[in-house]
């Protein structure tokens, strides 16, 4: 049988992944399909390095303040639905 997509993997006949990874792949011309809800979701955060020899202690303060009020104001919500289609802030429950 000559392989479904030249050039790209053709070991996987399925894979478990964000819908964020799942939509870019389809939006890369992968021919796949998503079936089913989600089984998980991933945690989005902000890394700190803690090898730094700096003290990062209130930038990890000050942007956690930030993100804090971004999700209390809905600007996260915006700007995932802007560049996700999709309420990325919520739990996956409540969407």
């Amino acid at each position: 049988m000559p392989p479904v997509n030249p050039g790209r993997r053709q070991e996987f006949l399925a894979f478990l992944t964000s819908n964020t990874v799942v939509q870019a792949a389809i939006d890369g011309g992968l021919p796949i399909h998503r079936v089913g809800s989600p089984v998980f979701s991933e945690n989005l955060a902000v890394a700190f390095d803690k090898r730094s020899e700096l003290d990062n202690t209130s930038a990890v303060q000050r942007v956690g303040e930030i993100i804090q009020a971004m999700h209390d104001d809905g600007t996260l919500r915006e700007l995932s639905m802007k560049w996700f289609a999709a309420d990325l802030t919520a739990a996956p429950s409540a969407q």
